[in-house]
């Protein structure tokens, strides 16, 4: 789940934001914790045995072999069609991508993009995005391939790209990495990150739900997201639910 979902310790213990969040789900509900860690992104959406070459892309309907011998993914994944195709996904907050270029070079509207260079991980779900919003806006975009996240950014710092696409959160933890970056909006719907549970245990789901739900209220959520994160949780989400980004295409 990234550098701040699930962080062992030295001492043995664990830490993290979706950790602490589930660890708080399992005392709610008096049940003890059992945790089943993956080395492998893989390795949560096989079916028997395979991963589906063609997933994401194809209109597959399946519940994968790990979430029948566990209750619950608890990983920070974007809500997608395909995902909600396999799973039953319960929204913990919102997320929107983010352009992060040099400042002073910050876009407003579609059209600004076109001819733009983008620093990317080939074959990267960025990468895709970005080649996917080209075709639908008749645009023409640059790709520029870097290894490893940091590279992006000091491809961007060279002027051999012009931008970096990602999500707000992934900004917000690498806010020290954007102190010569200004951020520009990407024009694409609000997204959620979510949990998710087996399709075929809908009183699980509601649990859950009710869960997040009362954590939001009782302000768990929102500490767990202001030590995380850095950042007040109600000013994140009314960024990111705020009017759309300014600019038409």
């Amino acid at each position: 789940g990234g550098a701040y979902a699930y962080i062992p310790k030295p001492d043995g213990g664990v830490e993290g934001f979706d950790f602490d969040l589930l660890a708080g789900f399992a005392q709610s509900l008096g049940l003890e914790l059992s945790l089943s860690v993956q080395k492998d992104i893989a390795a949560f959406f096989k079916r028997d045995g395979v991963l589906p070459p063609d997933l994401g892309k194809a209109e597959h309907e399946y519940t994968p072999d790990l979430l029948k011998r566990v209750d619950l993914y608890a990983n920070p994944w974007g809500v997608t069609p395909w995902r909600e195709r396999l799973m039953k996904m319960v929204t913990i907050y919102p997320i929107r991508n983010q352009l992060a270029g040099r400042k002073g070079e910050e876009v407003r509207a579609v059209s600004d993009l076109g001819g733009k260079r983008f620093a990317v991980i080939r074959d990267s779900v960025q990468h895709k995005t970005l080649d996917e919003f080209a075709r639908k806006n008749g645009l023409s975009l640059a790709f520029v391939f870097g290894e490893g996240e940091d590279a992006l950014y000091d491809l961007v710092r060279r002027r051999e790209a012009d931008f970096i696409l990602d999500g707000s959160v992934v900004f917000a933890l690498n806010v020290d990495k954007l102190r010569d970056f200004g951020l520009s909006p990407f024009f694409s719907e609000l997204q959620g990150v979510a949990w998710a549970t087996k399709r075929e245990d809908p009183v699980f789901a509601s649990i859950l739900e009710s869960y997040l739900e009362a954590s939001r209220r009782s302000g768990l959520l929102p500490a767990l997201w202001t030590k995380t994160f850095k950042m007040d949780f109600r000013a994140y989400v009314d960024a990111m639910t705020a009017a759309e980004a300014v600019g038409a295409p």
